[in-house]
Formats: structure tokens, sequence, C-alpha cells
């Protein structure tokens, strides 16, 4: 008997043991294979994770520098994101200082690279206010500082406040609020408001038009018609 036959009857008799066999051999590699399809299902999320995380790393992120000065508690050159605004800068400066004052500034406008940021204390706005200094940008940057109208300033170099001032008369079109408050019955706050209605109303063209001004009547023309030209 050749070893064919002798095979074809170990199966016969035996055939329910390599069926067993062939069961078992089958049921485990399919758990072997079910068990890693799994584990590859839960590693997937982490390896999407890994992959964004990498991306985010190489993603170059542009950032700005700022020099802020004046009335904070850290001044000094910052960096921060491109797209920051003033509050901003701020912000990482420590915030202002008890002294300082930002109602004269745009909080919300945003920053550009080398840019100045000055926050003025309370005492420099008080003084600005009542000598109507020019404050000027740093050259070639852009400063963040105090608005002063140019009607207040226009007077500087003119003539003809030259020659009002030197004759006691005072122009109501060009002169400021020092000059203004010279005026008898005008304070600082009317002299503002002389100067705020000619910049939204243009020139006066009379001397009697001062009687539209908020605060100023017949009474108080009255008492400087004399001494106020055009």
């Amino acid at each position: 008997m050749d070893k064919f036959e002798k095979l074809k009857i170990f199966i016969k008799n035996r055939g329910y043991l390599v069926v067993s066999i062939c069961i078992s051999i089958v049921s485990i590699l399919g758990a072997y294979l079910y068990v890693n399809s799994k584990q590859c299902e839960e590693c997937l999320p982490c390896a999407l994770k890994d992959l964004e995380s990498e991306e985010e790393k190489n993603e170059v992120v542009e950032t700005i520098k700022v020099d802020i000065k004046g009335a904070v508690k850290k001044t000094g050159v910052y960096e921060l994101v491109k797209g920051s605004n003033v509050q901003d800068a701020i912000n990482v400066a420590g915030g202002i200082t008890s002294n300082g004052v930002t109602n004269n500034i745009n909080l919300s406008k945003k920053l550009s690279d080398e840019m100045v940021i000055y926050i003025f204390n309370k005492n420099e706005i008080k003084e600005m206010n009542s000598k109507n200094n020019i404050v000027f940008e740093t050259p070639k940057c852009e400063c963040e500082v105090l608005e002063v109208n140019k009607d207040i300033c226009a007077h500087a170099n003119s003539t003809n406040n030259k020659e009002n001032t030197s004759t006691g008369m005072i122009s109501i079109n060009t002169d400021s609020i020092e000059e203004l408050t010279s005026l008898d019955g005008i304070g600082e706050q009317k002299a503002f408001s002389i100067i705020n209605y000619r910049k939204e109303h243009g020139n006066f063209k009379s001397i009697e038009e001062i009687m539209n001004v908020s605060g100023i009547g017949q009474s108080a023309f009255n008492k400087i018609k004399n001494r106020i030209t055009i």
C-alpha cells in the first residue's frame, strides 16, 4: 500500500479530526484578523490627529512688532499676531496705569509693523488742552496720539492773528482757545463751542453770528462785540 492510500484511509477513519483542525485554524485566523482591524480603527483618529498637529506646527503665523510707551504698566517693544488692535497691545503691556487715559485714541484700530503707541496720562492731556499743543507723529511710524482740531492750531503762523493780538482784537474764525478765553465771559467750554461751531458750519460771516453758538446770547455778545472780529 503506497503513501497516498494510507492518507486516504487516515482521512476516512479520522475525518472528524481533520475537519476540527481546519475549523480551529479558520477560527483563529478570523479572530486574529478581526482584532487587528479593530485596533486599526481605534488608531486611525489618533493618526489623523497627529497629522493635523504636524500641519499646525508647519503653518506660519505672521507677526508684527509695536512699541508702546507712556502710561502703561510695562512699556517696550512687543510682538503680536498680525491683525491685532491697539487694545491687544495695551493688554500685553500689562494695561494702562491708574493715571492713563485712552479716550483720545481708537482702541479698535488695527496695528501695523513698527507702529508706536503712546498712552497719555491725565496731566499731559490737561496740559495739552490748556496750551493747545500739537502732538506730532514719530518719524517713519504710525502713532496713536491725541488728535487736535486743526482749527485750534491754524493761527500759529497767521499774520492776521499777529495784527489782531497787537490791536487787542480777537478773530472768532482763526484764534485759539487761549485767545478766545481772554474775552470777557468766555470760558474754556464756550471757547471750545466757538471752535466746534466754525468747524461744523464754516467761518463766521459776521460777528453777530457768534450768538448762534450754544451759551452765547445777546448779553454775552454785548460784552465782547467791541473786541471780536471775523
